[in-house]
C-alpha cells in the first residue's frame, strides 16, 4: 500500500471507528458480558517500510497495531522465499521460460504484467505443495535465474527497529519462522 493511501486508511479509520488493539478485541470476544466493537490493526511479516512508511503514520494517529514478523527473514536478513519467487520473474533475462509444475509450462515474459501473471500462477501452485517439494523448486529457480542481491537486501525489518515500534505501543506476534503454506505442513513440519 502507497504511503499516501496508508496514511489516508488510518485518518478515515481513526475518524470514524474506535481504533483498539488486537489484545482488545481478543478480551472483548473472550468477556461475553462486555462485547467490544472497534477495529484493530494489524501487519504481516515484517518488511523494512513498515518500520520506515507505516509506523511513523501509526504514531501520528496513535493507532494501536499489532504486526505478526515472519521472524526467520527477520534473523536472517533475508528477503522471505516468496519474494525470490516474484524477483526472479522479475530479473529472468529472457521472454520466455520454461517450469516444470504439475506437467511442463511455458511463461511468456513479454511485459511486467506476464511476468507478474506468470510469478502469480507459479506461487498459486507452490502454495499447494509439499515444504521439501516447494523449497527444491525455489533452490532450482535460484540456481538457473541470477537474483539481483541489492533487490534482496534491506526488505526486512530488524530487531532494533521491532524494540523501538514496540517501546512506542506497537505489538508483535509470531507469523511463522519461514512463511510456509502452514495447511500444506505435516506435523512435525508445524
Amino acid at each position: 500500500v502507497p504511503p499516501a493511501v496508508f496514511e489516508m486508511q488510518m485518518r478515515f479509520l481513526r475518524e470514524h471507528y474506535p481504533v483498539v488493539s488486537l489484545e482488545d478485541v481478543i478480551e472483548g470476544i473472550q468477556n461475553q458480558e462486555k462485547p467490544l466493537q472497534g477495529v484493530a490493526v494489524t501487519i504481516d511479516d515484517g518488511y523494512r517500510d513498515t518500520y520506515t512508511q507505516a509506523f511513523p503514520i501509526l504514531r501520528q494517529y496513535a493507532i494501536p497495531a499489532t504486526v505478526f514478523l515472519a521472524v526467520g527473514s527477520i534473523e536472517s536478513g533475508q528477503a522471505p522465499w516468496y519474494d525470490k519467487v516474484f524477483l526472479a520473474l522479475k530479473a529472468y533475462p529472457g521472454e520466455e521460460l520454461e517450469v516444470h509444475l504439475d506437467q511442463p509450462r511455458r511463461f511468456l515474459l513479454t511485459a511486467r504484467g506476464s511476468r507478474l501473471q506468470a510469478a502469480s500462477q507459479i506461487m498459486l501452485w507452490l502454495r499447494k505443495q509439499p515444504t521439501a517439494k516447494r523449497r527444491e523448486f525455489c533452490a532450482e529457480l535460484e540456481a538457473r535465474i541470477s537474483l539481483p542481491q541489492h533487490e534482496l537486501s534491506g526488505r526486512m525489518m530488524t530487531w532494533d527497529q521491532v524494540r523501538e515500534m514496540q517501546e512506542a505501543g506497537i505489538s508483535f506476534g509470531a507469523h511463522t519462522l519461514t512463511h510456509p503454506p502452514v495447511s500444506r505442513l505435516t506435523g512435525d513440519e508445524v
